[in-house]
């Protein structure tokens, strides 16, 4: 154990003689005022949208003959279709998302086996049609009061004809049909807002990162109000543009003054911005309740549908710059109304805290735990009588992750969980299971040289 201790620090001391020797970047970024969070408060988030329209084509064929002691051939052939429409816009008053996805595919397969002691033909067909719909809207009826609705449709249509045949036996033929959906519908209103001012703090990074380099002075309140309005569609760039970068850094250089004077490596260095981790920043709070209907059916047999009742709260507040505290609690209280007469009541309360600290510059600790409960109940039947059944799940995570351009990489992530399971079976007898489980991981990349000759 001395042995590797004496090694570490020898190996720290050798890196640090090593960095300490090396070229200076540019000078330290990290935010001077954290304790300024004016821009955060005015921030408004812009109109946008995308849209896109695509049609995916798959075409794949295969075929193997041998001709040793055992001669078989075998062709298999596959087509997928599958076209697609996704449609996001966002604004003060109204959010919205949209995406079709519809799948087609065939496939057909044959192998023939010549063997005189036992001859086999196989052939199989398939055809397979599924379409997944899902939608999410929400609209602000006045400034801090919004109405939501959100679905989700999946379906999928299954064909499989089957021929097969051994020796002097009778051909056996078979046809499968597979049916399936699945259905979630939630309707809810709500008061307070919640804002992703994950932009804005990333349009003061940039503005640290062009101060540094000597040549512009930063940027104005003004200028990182419309920074964060472009950062906020850093999305739909990536969505409607092979070389999103491209077009998303000059689209910057006609917000921000001086850009386009950059020299290839100080734009390389501001538009590093975009791969800090920062975190997700949220700035509000609102509270939304409502109906919500899941329903579900597997070839046509197995159905389950619940209608439930939902109500969540969501608060999250920048102290600072540096510091972001949040929190969320969720609980849902529903009932089965399908066929299925032995399920009764369930329901579940979720809850999350997290809370997020820039230490220093690229330095960042994220702490989080959640906390989920959750029941259903069984009604009595003839043959017996009314059973219960509840889950319990606890966890406490805490995330840090440090990274120095060229020097330094360290990614750790620490883990502790509860699970609680208590069961009543349908004669009466109960019993509980309780399971402990902690995970640690630690990442760290310190380079020692890197030279580049």
């Amino acid at each position: 154990m001395l042995r590797v201790t004496t090694l570490l620090l020898a190996l720290l001391i050798i890196g640090s003689s090593v960095l300490n020797a090396a070229p200076s970047p540019p000078a330290p970024i990290g935010l001077p005022d954290p304790a300024r969070i004016r821009s955060i408060a005015e921030f408004r988030l812009p109109s946008w949208g995308y849209r896109t329209i695509q049609l995916g084509f798959d075409l794949r064929g295969s075929g193997k003959t041998t001709n040793d002691d055992y001669r078989v051939k075998s062709a298999e052939g596959l087509v997928i279709i599958q076209p697609g429409v996704s449609i996001y816009s966002e604004s003060e008053d109204a959010i919205s998302d949209i995406a079709l996805i519809v799948n087609g595919e065939w496939s057909t397969s044959r192998y023939k086996d010549y063997d005189w002691r036992y001859p086999h033909d196989y052939e199989n067909r398939y055809v397979a049609l599924s379409a997944d719909i899902e939608g999410e809207w929400k609209r602000y009826l006045r400034p801090s009061h919004f109405l939501t609705i959100a679905a989700d449709a999946r379906g999928l249509h299954e064909l499989r004809h089957t021929e097969e045949q051994w020796l002097d036996r009778e051909k056996e033929v078979s046809d499968y049909t597979y049916n399936t959906y699945d259905v979630d519908l939630m309707i809810g209103l709500g008061f307070g807002r919640v804002r992703d001012v994950t932009p804005v703090v990333r349009a003061l990074r940039l503005g640290e990162r062009l101060a540094a380099l000597g040549k512009l002075p930063g940027l104005s309140d003004r200028e990182v109000q419309g920074v964060a309005e472009h950062f906020t569609r850093r999305l739909g760039y990536s969505r409607v543009y092979s070389r999103s970068g491209k077009y998303f850094w000059d689209d910057l250089r006609d917000i921000v003054d001086g850009m386009d004077t950059l020299t290839p490596f100080e734009t390389y260095y501001v538009t590093d911005v975009q791969m800090e981790n920062l975190g997700d920043r949220l700035e509000g709070w609102e509270i939304a309740a409502g109906p919500s209907l899941a329903s579900r059916e597997y070839d046509g047999r197995d159905r389950n549908a619940v209608l439930s009742g939902f109500a969540r709260g969501t608060w999250y507040r920048n102290h600072t710059l540096d510091h972001q505290t949040g929190l969320e609690i969720e609980g849902k209280l529903g009932r089965h109304i399908d066929g299925s007469a032995d399920l009764g009541a369930e329901g579940s309360v979720r809850f999350y805290a997290e809370h997020l600290w820039v230490i220093a510059d690229r330095l960042v600790w994220r702490p989080h735990f959640s906390a989920t409960v959750a029941f259903l109940n069984v009604d009595a039947t003839d043959e017996r009588k009314e059973w219960l059944r509840a889950d319990q799940r606890y966890s406490l995570n805490s995330a840090f992750t440090f990274y120095i351009e060229d020097r330094v990489s360290l990614n750790s992530l620490a883990s502790f969980g509860i699970t609680r399971l208590d069961r009543e079976t349908y004669d009466g007898h109960r019993y509980m299971r309780h399971r402990t489980e902690w995970r640690v991981s630690l990442s760290l990349t310190y380079y020692l040289d890197r030279t580049l000759w």
